[in-house]
């Protein structure tokens, strides 16, 4: 069993932990890192390492409830694939699996396992704890919570326009209308089941983007591969893409 890592935070908007013994041998000295949040920190934290060929993998124990899931590879985790400006994220359920994942995939695993299975899988050179920070709410942009506790569902998507007044989803018989015209730039899975006040649906203005990596996670990821001990932090990405997750 490899000991718990020791927590040193760097950025306000994630904390990096590393290892307590330093003596653990580093099967890649770009890496492996752990990065735990699927939200849209923690995603855009994975894709800076990724890109700049760190060997890098994502968890959450709660992938269901991550709001703008057009922003992080969150989808990944339920659907088995997703993909965020360009680079794929692939579903890892098996401890044993990760060796090959990390070094040999040309995804992102996502470990979809308890927290200690994920600290223990691989020994990580740094763990990127990024599942308490909210980059906040970008201007001109309105989030409905849920009135009550319950089943939440929609027939929406995220990207969709729904004008003001429109039908959005429901909690239990608890329904929910658009506000205001816009863009659905966060949308929490229909059938998750949800606590009251818990944000369900973000609308943004017109011509706010649902998908790729907004400005303020990208700043803070830049941040954090920066603060990174030396050679896993390796400056910002060499190569980059705005395709659109599928």
């Amino acid at each position: 069993m490899r000991p718990r890592p020791h927590v040193r935070p760097i950025h306000p908007g994630a904390t990096v932990v590393r290892d307590s013994d330093p003596a653990v041998p580093m099967p890649s000295r770009h890496g492996p890192v752990l990065v735990r949040g699927l939200g849209e920190v923690g995603s855009a934290v994975a894709y800076w390492l990724f890109t700049a060929g760190c060997a890098v993998a994502l968890h959450d124990e709660a992938p269901e409830r991550v709001l703008r899931r057009g922003h992080s590879f969150a989808d990944a985790a339920i659907e088995g694939f997703a993909r965020l400006e360009g680079i794929g994220a692939h579903r890892l359920r098996d401890p044993a699996e990760i060796g090959e994942s990390l070094f040999r995939a040309p995804t992102i695993p996502v470990l979809c396992m308890d927290a200690d299975a994920a600290l223990t899988a691989a020994p990580w050179r740094a763990v990127v704890d990024a599942r308490p920070h909210d980059p906040g709410l970008p201007d001109g942009s309105v989030v409905l919570t849920s009135p009550m506790g319950g089943l939440f569902r929609t027939l929406l998507s995220i990207g969709a326009w729904v004008p003001r007044g429109k039908f959005v989803g429901m909690v239990g018989n608890a329904l929910l209308w658009a506000p205001q015209d816009g863009v659905l730039t966060g949308l929490m899975r229909d059938g998750t089941r949800v606590e009251r006040d818990m944000p369900l649906i973000e609308i943004g203005p017109p011509g706010a983007c649902p998908f790729g990596i907004a400005p303020a996670p990208r700043r803070i990821a830049e941040d954090v591969l920066q603060g990174l001990p030396s050679p896993v932090g390796t400056g910002p990405p060499s190569r980059r893409s705005g395709r659109r997750p599928r």
